[in-house]
């Protein structure tokens, strides 16, 4: 469940943003039309020529445990120096990239023969339902890839569908036909504990909100896009890009390939320099390596974008999150891409979410600077708090 501020006086809150080249944290008040960031902080996890995941999760926690506790620190003194007082930190929304967990888009349906009044306990005890048929999957070894003791790290009803027409607020409604479209997200219990114990090293007297990267994404471009009914969200990370399908305005699969940034990188090869050094010849450089490199990432965007199509067709208007140093880049890479033929098409319509697209619905303090990513998690917070009041 996405947290809600529920009083009057509003306080900021932690949002942590979890990713395979990065982690960033932003003290963030939300509730408001728009939400205000206070301050924002962000350290590169180390970057390693050849990717060795034990490592890489040692690094994240500890990357992680140190930006806790530089906006314990700073972060407060920051908002205090504004404020003339002290923030309290109560919630913590904890946002991690695909590297980290599984999701599934489930759809329920509810049908019968004489029309029937859609109430919360009516829509509750339909998740509950399906929510003890996905945990007999889990123990079961069905999602064993990420451990043996996987949990759910999110549930969230994404959409709900009364006689085949999407409705906001179903209560009370009449229908003979309800379909609910539920995200489930999993991660291994082992991280779960570990998310807990790094945040008790700096905070404590909270409750903690995790999400995936994926939902939080989908939702904000949704709200930004309203006549985009059906597109592509695809997410290059440090290790890993993703591709989530949107369907008539549903999340209805992603597909994750163990090829971003840092992969692209890695192909310029060790004497182009340091990593910022290779990030700024990428966008000049047309040699060998470089165009190596876009073949390989295309090569596997094409293979996610062929499983995602097996079932429906692929749309052509796509938007596209990174690290602003390969964002161009990566824009240019898909404008390129024509497509696989019998299967889909060349994209018609690509939008890079940069500053540009968020500056005037959100807020900055004079401790903050912009993050694509961090703003992202700031904007949908925010929505999620109004609507719970």
């Amino acid at each position: 469940m996405v947290f809600g501020i529920g009083t009057s006086h509003q306080e900021p809150v932690l949002l942590v943003h979890i990713g395979s080249a990065s982690i960033g944290a932003a003290l963030v008040t939300v509730g408001a039309d728009t939400p205000t960031v206070h301050y924002t902080t962000r350290e590169i996890l180390p970057f390693q020529e050849s990717m060795d995941f034990t490592r890489f999760s040692a690094s994240t926690f500890a990357v992680l445990e140190s930006v806790l506790k530089k906006t314990a620190q700073e972060g407060v003194q920051t908002y205090s120096h504004t404020h003339g007082r002290a923030p309290r930190i109560k919630k913590i929304g904890i946002i991690l990239s695909s590297t980290w967990y599984v999701s599934k888009t489930i759809v329920l349906r509810y049908t019968k023969e004489e029309p029937f009044t859609v109430t919360s306990t009516l829509i509750n005890s339909i998740v509950d339902e399906a929510r003890a048929a996905f945990e007999k999957d889990i123990e079961a070894g069905k999602y064993e890839h990420i451990g043996n003791d996987a949990v759910v790290l999110e549930q969230q009803l994404i959409d709900i569908t009364l006689n085949g027409y999407s409705v906001i607020d179903p209560l009370h409604k009449k229908a003979q036909d309800m379909r609910l479209s539920m995200l489930i997200s999993l991660v291994s219990s082992a991280l779960y504990d570990r998310l807990f114990k790094t945040v008790d090293t700096a905070f404590h007297s909270y409750t903690l909100h995790p999400h995936s990267f994926a939902l939080t994404a989908y939702t904000v471009v949704r709200d930004f896009y309203p006549a985009e009914h059906s597109f592509l969200l695809v997410d290059v990370d440090g290790e890993v890009s993703d591709v989530s399908l949107i369907k008539d305005g549903v999340l209805t699969e992603s597909a994750s390939f163990p090829c971003g940034r840092y992969s692209v990188l890695r192909c310029l090869g060790e004497d182009a320099g340091p990593i910022e050094v290779r990030a700024k010849l990428l966008q000049k450089d047309s040699s060998k390596s470089a165009n190596k490199a876009k073949d390989e990432w295309l090569k596997q965007y094409t293979d996610a974008l062929t499983a995602l199509g097996e079932r429906v067709a692929i749309p052509h208007t796509l938007f596209v999150t990174g690290n602003p140093d390969v964002l161009p880049w990566f824009t240019e890479v898909l404008s390129s891409y024509e497509g696989k033929e019998g299967v889909f098409l060349k994209p018609k319509v690509i939008t890079p979410l940069t500053e540009a697209v968020f500056q005037s619905h959100i807020t900055m303090e004079n401790g903050a600077r912009f993050d694509v990513f961090l703003t992202i998690l700031a904007l949908f917070f925010n929505k999620a708090t109004r609507n719970q009041r």
